[in-house]
C-alpha cells in the first residue's frame, strides 16, 4: 500500500501534534516519569523542557518552577550541535556561561545541566534543563545517564508516532474494506468467521450482524448449501485457494449470485485462515435472465404470430374475396344474400380473435413492468370484489382467510382475478368451492388458492403457465393460456413464485409466494 507523506502527516510542514499524534497534555505526561527520576538522581529542584524548537515550541516544567526560560534558551544556544549535554555550575566556575544563570527569588540555583534531545532526522528537536543548588559529586556515569534519558524520550516519541501511523493506516484500511461493495470475510480452520466487512454483514438480518464473528453461520442455510460452504473451505485450506460461482439464499431473505475466491494464509503467529472475497454478480445474472425471458417471449410471440394470428388473418382475406364474388353474383341474378351473411359473421369472428390475440400480447409484454408500492389489502374484500365481477351461473362457496396483506394492490388483484376466473371456467359442476389460505412466512406471504374444479395433471403443471398453451376453455374464440402466463410474469417481476401444488387431488391448487418487502 502506497500513501503520500501529506496524507500521513509526515511532510516537513506538519506540526508535532499531527506527526506524533499528541496534544500538550500527552506530551507533558510522556516526559514526566523519566524526568522525575533524573531530578532525584541529580538532586535537582526541577527541570525546564523545551521541545520542537524548530516548529511550534512547547515549553513546560517538571518539579519546582523558576522563571528562567530565556536563560535556559541562551545556555542551550551555546552548545554545539554534536554536544549531548553541558553542565554549568559553581564548581566549574566558567565565567562565559555562569553569568547566564540568574538567581530565583525563592530558590538557590547553583548548577544547570542542559541535555539536547534530538533524533537523526531532526524531526525531534529540543532540550531539557535540570537545575539545582549543588550538582552531586562522583556521578561518573553521567554520559550514560544522559544517553539513556535522551534515547528513552526519543523512543517514546517515535513509538507514539508509530502508533499514530498504525492507527490511521488501520482506520484507512478499514474504511477501504467497509466501503468496498464486495463482501469480504475471513474464516479460521473450523470455518468460524473471524473478520467481515460491512458488505458481508449486510447479507444477514440486523439482529444477527453482531453475532457473526466467532460463528460459522452455516446453520442459517439449507443443508445442501451448508455442505457446499464447508467443502469449499476445506478445499481452500488443502489446495491453497478455491473459486466458485454459486446462487445463495441469504438469511436476510435476499438471493445473490456470488463469485467467491477463498485463499489460504498464515498469520505471523502461525495460525491458518482463509480470506474470502466475493463479487456480487446478481445484477448481471438478473439482466441475463431478463434478456433470456424477453428472447423467450419474442420466440413465443413470433410462433403465435406465425400460427394463431396468421390463420385467422388469412381466413379474413379469403372471406373478403368470397364476399366480393358473392355480392357480384347476387347482383347479377338478384339472388338472396344468406351466404354473404354467413361469411360476414365468420369475418367478424376472425377479426375479434385477431384483436384479442393482439391485446393479450400487449398485456403480456408489459406485465410486471411497473413496480408499485405496497398498500394494505383486505383479502376477503378483494375476493368478494372479484367474484362480483364474474359472469357465471355457478354457485361459488368461499372460505377465505381474514388476512390483511401489505402488497402492491393492482398487480396482486390481477393475479388473484386470473386464478379465480380460471377456476370458474374450468369448473365441471355448478357448485364450486373456493378456499384461500394465507401463511406469513419468514420473508414472504404464502397464499394458497384451491378449488374443487378440474384437477390439473402433473404433466400440465408447468405447461399451463406458457403463453397460449392452456387447456380447453368454454368459449371457442377465447384466447387460450394467456391469463396464467401473465400472472406468473407479474409475480416473478416482484421476485415471487407461482406454481401448482402437485399433491392436491381434490381439484386444482395454486400457490403464490410473494415477498413481504418491496
Amino acid at each position: 500500500m502506497r500513501i503520500s507523506e501529506e496524507m500521513l502527516n509526515l511532510h516537513k510542514h506538519a506540526s508535532w501534534q499531527q506527526e506524533f499524534g499528541l496534544d500538550e497534555h500527552q506530551l507533558h505526561a510522556l516526559f514526566m516519569y523519566p524526568t522525575r527520576d533524573l531530578i532525584e538522581v541529580f538532586k535537582a529542584h526541577g527541570a525546564f523542557i523545551s521541545m520542537f524548537t524548530n516548529r511550534q515550541t512547547s515549553d513546560f516544567y517538571v518539579g519546582e518552577e523558576v522563571n528562567l526560560p530565556s536563560s535556559f534558551n541562551m545556555l542551550q544556544a551555546t552548545m554545539v550541535e554534536t554536544q549531548d549535554y553541558s553542565l554549568i555550575s559553581d564548581a566549574n566556575n566558567n565565567p562565559d556561561l555562569k553569568g547566564l544563570i540568574n538567581f530565583s527569588a525563592h530558590l538557590t540555583i547553583g548548577y544547570c545541566l542542559v541535555i539536547n534531545i534530538n533524533d537523526a532526522e531532526n524531526r525531534i528537536c529540543g532540550y531539557c534543563a535540570f537545575y539545582g543548588e549543588q550538582f552531586p559529586e562522583n556521578i561518573s556515569a553521567l554520559p550514560n545517564i544522559v544517553s539513556l534519558y535522551t534515547q528513552s524520550i526519543v523512543d517514546k516519541l517515535l513509538l507514539e508516532k508509530h502508533k499514530r501511523l498504525t492507527r490511521e493506516q488501520q482506520e484507512l484500511q478499514a474504511l477501504i474494506v467497509d466501503t468496498n461493495i464486495h463482501p469480504i470475510f475471513a474464516k479460521d480452520i473450523d470455518s468460524k468467521i473471524v473478520f467481515t466487512n460491512d458488505a458481508f454483514a449486510s447479507m444477514y438480518p440486523k439482529n444477527m450482524q453482531d453475532k457473526i464473528i466467532g460463528y460459522t453461520t452455516v446453520e442459517e442455510y439449507d443443508v445442501q448449501q451448508r455442505e457446499l460452504f464447508l467443502a469449499d473451505d476445506r478445499e481452500a485450506f488443502e489446495k491453497g485457494s478455491k473459486s466458485v460461482v454459486e446462487k445463495i439464499d441469504f438469511p436476510n431473505g435476499n438471493t445473490h449470485v456470488l463469485e467467491t475466491t477463498k485463499r489460504h494464509f498464515k498469520t505471523r503467529a502461525g495460525k491458518d485462515y482463509i480470506l474470502g472475497v466475493s463479487y456480487d454478480l446478481t445484477k448481471q445474472h438478473e439482466l441475463i435472465e431478463t434478456l433470456r425471458k424477453k428472447n423467450q417471449d419474442m420466440d413465443e410471440i413470433a410462433n403465435m404470430l406465425a400460427s394463431d394470428v396468421r390463420a385467422p388473418a388469412n381466413a379474413m382475406v379469403k372471406l373478403i374475396s368470397w364476399l366480393q364474388d358473392d355480392i357480384a353474383q347476387a347482383s347479377a341474378i338478384n339472388n338472396n344474400i344468406e351466404d354473404i351473411n354467413d361469411n360476414i359473421e365468420q369475418l367478424k369472428s376472425n377479426a375479434n380473435r385477431v384483436s384479442k390475440l393482439l391485446t393479450t400480447m400487449h398485456e403480456y409484454c408489459f406485465a410486471g413492468r411497473d413496480r408499485l408500492a405496497n398498500s394494505s389489502i383486505s383479502l376477503t374484500t378483494m375476493v368478494s370484489d372479484i367474484l362480483s365481477r364474474l359472469n357465471t351461473q355457478a354457485k361459488i362457496e368461499t372460505r377465505v382467510d381474514e388476512a390483511t396483506l401489505s402488497l402492491p394492490r393492482s398487480p396482486f388483484y390481477a393475479v388473484m382475478s386470473t386464478i379465480i376466473i380460471n377456476a370458474n371456467e374450468h369448473s365441471q359442476t355448478e357448485n364450486l368451492l373456493l378456499v384461500i389460505d394465507v401463511k406469513k412466512e419468514k420473508y414472504h406471504y404464502k397464499i394458497t388458492v384451491s378449488n374443487s374444479g378440474a384437477c390439473i395433471e402433473e404433466a400440465d403443471a408447468e405447461r399451463i403457465f406458457t403463453l397460449f398453451e392452456a387447456g380447453l376453455v368454454k368459449s371457442d374464440d377465447a384466447v387460450k393460456g394467456a391469463g396464467l402466463a401473465i400472472a406468473r410474469k407479474i409475480v416473478e417481476a416482484y421476485s415471487g413464485k407461482i406454481y401448482v401444488d402437485k399433491n392436491y387431488k381434490n381439484g386444482a391448487s395454486f400457490v403464490i409466494e410473494w415477498p413481504q418487502a418491496g
